[in-house]
C-alpha cells in the first residue's frame, strides 16, 4: 500500500458530496500503489506572475517514487466534455445536473510546473533533473477513440476502465518514456518533497519579535565570554581566535571600554571602513577611547601630524604603504598621538607589516596592552595577514545565527571547534532568477515580505553582493522601492543597506538577502561571510547553476570554492578590497 498523506483523510472531507470522487482515487491509489510510492492529497500552491502578481492552485494529487519521478493528478468526477467553439468544460453528474468546470489539463500542467519551481527552490533538493508527468483522472467517463487535442494525449487520462488498476496506470504514466536528462530522485528526494509537501512545523512569533528575543539573549555574556575577560585582565597582549557570531565585536568593544574607563588611553580599530563607523557609533561619547577604521586612524593622525604625503591617494600601494607609513611618521614625530592600550577587531584583514605599525603607535612599543580578536575563515582581503604571536584564546559558540543558518554555513568553517548556541530555528531560502530583472523583482518581494509580515525595519534589512559595483548597481535599480536604501557605511535607522559581502563584514542584520553569482561560489570565505551576516533569516538569489553549486558546496564542505580563494581572486577583488577616501 501506498504511503498517504494525510492519513487518515480528515472527516470534513469524507463528509462532503464535492469529493467524493476525489475520496474514491485516494482510496485507489492507497490500494493499489507498492509501498514506495508517497502520495499527497489536496496539495495547495502560491506562485508569481512574470509581473510579480501572485497566483494560487491546487493539485488534487501529487505521487512520488524513489526510482521514477512525480506524477502531478487532477481528478474530475461526472461525465466530463468540453466546447470546442467555446473553450468551456463541464461535468455531468448522476442526477443530471452539468456544472461548469475548470479546465483540468490545464490545471494539472500548471500545478506540476509551479511545484517543480517550489521543489528546485528548496535547498534540500539536490537530486538533479526531477522526471516529473501531469495526468487527469475521470473515473465516470468513457474513452474517447482519438487524442483530444494537439495537448491532450489519450495517454494523459485516466478514464472509467483505466481506473480499475489505477495503480498501474500511474505506474506507466511514469515509467513511459522518460526524460532522458533525469535522475531517480531516491529517498532523499523523495523525503525533500515530502518535507516540501507535507512538513510538519510550528508557528513561531514574526522575526521581528524572534530578533528582539535573540538581541536580548546575545547581550548577555556566555560563562566563556566572561574567562575571555578575566585571561584578557591578566594578559596584557592576546590573540582572540572565533568563528563568526562567537561575540569577538562584542567583547572588543567590553574590552577597550574597560581599558578607557581605567584612564587608559584606548584605540579601537579595524580594516572595514563601514564596521569602523558602527565602532564609532558604539563608543560615541566615551573618555579615553578612540574608535576608528585603520586608515581613518592614518589619515587622521597624518594630518595632525603634517605627515600625509600631497596628492589625493589612490591605488593599493597608497592604502597598503602610504598611509601606514605616514601614520608611523605621524607618531614618530608627535608622541602626543600614541595610545596607551589598542584593540583590533577583525584582525585577520590585516597584512602582517601592519601590526609592526601598531605596536609602534603604543606609548610602550612592548609592554602596553594589545588585543586582537579575528576569524582565520574571513580573510577576504589580504593572503598574508600573520598576527603577532601573542597567547591565544578560542571562542567556541556562536550565538549570533539561528540554528538553520548556522548549520548552512558549518562546513565551511575550519578553524577549530564552532558550535552552534543561537536561537533556535531561522531559515536559509534559495530563490532561482536568471536575468537581473527577475533578480529585482525577487528582491523587491523579499523586502515587502519581511517589512509587512515579517514586520522586521528597514535597519534590520541588508542586501549583499560578492562585489562594491554590482552593489552600486542594485542601489541605483531602486530594489527597496519607496524604502531609501544605502552604502553600509552610511547605515541609519530608516534605509536598508546594500552593499559588498566585503564592506559588510564585521556587521550583521536580522534578515539578509545575497545575491549569488559566479563571483560568490569562486571563495570559501566569501561565502562563509556571506551566509554568517544574518541572525534569522537568509535569503540566497541567483541563477539555478549558481545556486546549485552553493548548495553542494553547503552539503559536503566542498565544491569549485576553496579554503584560500581562487588563484585570481586578490586581483579581482579591485578596489572592493580597499576602503577609499
Amino acid at each position: 500500500m501506498a504511503v498517504m498523506y494525510p492519513t487518515p483523510l480528515p472527516n470534513y472531507v469524507l463528509a462532503d458530496p464535492l469529493r467524493s470522487t476525489e475520496v474514491r482515487v485516494h482510496r485507489l491509489l492507497e490500494a493499489q500503489l507498492p509501498d514506495e510510492w508517497h502520495v499527497f492529497y489536496s496539495r495547495p500552491w502560491l506562485g508569481l506572475h512574470p509581473d510579480g502578481g501572485e497566483v494560487e492552485g491546487e493539485a488534487d494529487f501529487v505521487a512520488v517514487h524513489p526510482k521514477t519521478g512525480m506524477l502531478v493528478l487532477e481528478v474530475k468526477g461526472g461525465v466530463v466534455s468540453r466546447n470546442g467553439t467555446t473553450g468551456e468544460w463541464t461535468s455531468r453528474d448522476r442526477h443530471g445536473i452539468v456544472h461548469s468546470i475548470k479546465d483540468p489539463v490545464r490545471q494539472a500542467g500548471r500545478s506540476r510546473h509551479r511545484l517543480l519551481e517550489k521543489i528546485r527552490e528548496s535547498r534540500l533538493w539536490d537530486q538533479g533533473f526531477l522526471n516529473a508527468r501531469h495526468g487527469v483522472v475521470l473515473p465516470d467517463s468513457g474513452r474517447p477513440e482519438h487524442d483530444l487535442g494537439p495537448d491532450m494525449p489519450l495517454r494523459i487520462f485516466a478514464f472509467m476502465d483505466d481506473c480499475k488498476e489505477l495503480g498501474k496506470w500511474v505506474e506507466g504514466r511514469l515509467a513511459a518514456d522518460p526524460d532522458p536528462r533525469a535522475t531517480p530522485p531516491g529517498p532523499r528526494g523523495v523525503e525533500a518533497i515530502r518535507r516540501l509537501l507535507a512538513a510538519d512545523f510550528e508557528l513561531t512569533p514574526t522575526l521581528r519579535s524572534a530578533y528582539e528575543i535573540a538581541e536580548r539573549r546575545i547581550d548577555r555574556l556566555t560563562a566563556e565570554q566572561f574567562q575571555l575577560l578575566e585571561q584578557l585582565a591578566c594578559n596584557p597582549r592576546m590573540i582572540i581566535r572565533g568563528g563568526a557570531g562567537t561575540g569577538k565585536t562584542m567583547l572588543a568593544v567590553e574590552k577597550a571600554m574597560r581599558l578607557a574607563a581605567a584612564g587608559q588611553r584606548t584605540l579601537l580599530t579595524c580594516y572595514n571602513q563601514p564596521l569602523g563607523h558602527h565602532l564609532q557609533r558604539l563608543c560615541s561619547g566615551v573618555a579615553n577611547l578612540t574608535a576608528r577604521s585603520f586608515h581613518q586612524l592614518c589619515r587622521q593622525c597624518a594630518a595632525q601630524a603634517e605627515t600625509l604625503p600631497a596628492g589625493s591617494g589612490e591605488g593599493r600601494d597608497y592604502f597598503e604603504q602610504t598611509l601606514p607609513q605616514a601614520l608611523l611618521d605621524a607618531v614618530e614625530t608627535n608622541r602626543s598621538l600614541r595610545f596607551d592600550a589598542i584593540v583590533a577587531d577583525e584582525g585577520q584583514d590585516f597584512p602582517g607589516s601592519w601590526w609592526a605599525v601598531l605596536e609602534l603607535c603604543l606609548t610602550d612599543a612592548e609592554n602596553d596592552p594589545f588585543y586582537i580578536f579575528l576569524d582565520d575563515n574571513q580573510r577576504v582581503h589580504f593572503r598574508q595577514s600573520d598576527a603577532p604571536a601573542y597567547p591565544a584564546f578560542l571562542l567556541t559558540q556562536n550565538l549570533r545565527n539561528a540554528r538553520e543558518i548556522f548549520t548552512a554555513a558549518a562546513p565551511l568553517y575550519s578553524g577549530g571547534v564552532w558550535l552552534g548556541s543561537g536561537p533556535t530555528g531561522g531559515s536559509v531560502s534559495f530563490i532561482e532568477a536568471e536575468t537581473a530583472g527577475t533578480a529585482t523583482a525577487r528582491l523587491r518581494q523579499w523586502i515587502g515580505r519581511m517589512t509587512n509580515r515579517e514586520r522586521l525595519a528597514p535597519r534590520d534589512l541588508a542586501i549583499l553582493s560578492p562585489d562594491a559595483a554590482m552593489a552600486g548597481m542594485l542601489r541605483n535599480a531602486g530594489v527597496t522601492g519607496g524604502i531609501p536604501s544605502c552604502a553600509a557605511h552610511e547605515a541609519r535607522d530608516n534605509a536598508i543597506v546594500i552593499d559588498s559581502v566585503r564592506r559588510f563584514k564585521g556587521l550583521e542584520r536580522a534578515a539578509v538577502a545575497v545575491c549569488c553569482v559566479d563571483q560568490l561560489v569562486s571563495s570559501t570565505e566569501l561565502m562563509y561571510v556571506a551566509l554568517t551576516r544574518a541572525h534569522l533569516g537568509l535569503t540566497l538569489i541567483g541563477p539555478a547553476a549558481v545556486l546549485g553549486e552553493l548548495k553542494r558546496t553547503i552539503a559536503t564542505g566542498s565544491g569549485s570554492a576553496n579554503c584560500c580563494g581562487t588563484g585570481n581572486e586578490h586581483n579581482h577583488q579591485g578596489q572592493d578590497a580597499l576602503e577609499l577616501p
